[in-house]
């Protein structure tokens, strides 16, 4: 951790990054469904691109 805060890189997301993407949406589904349009279930059953 920086003096001033946690160290932040921002970058763009590639196709490595898919599996985790999609583990943290699903998580931000379940615990505030109220911020998306879109369910857990109705992303949870949708196949992986």
């Amino acid at each position: 951790m920086a003096a001033n805060g946690p160290d932040i890189a921002i970058r763009r997301l590639n196709a490595s990054d898919a599996d985790a993407l999609r583990t943290l949406r699903l998580e931000a589904l379940q615990s505030a469904p109220e911020a998306f349009s879109s369910s857990h279930d109705e992303e949870s059953a949708r196949p992986r691109e």
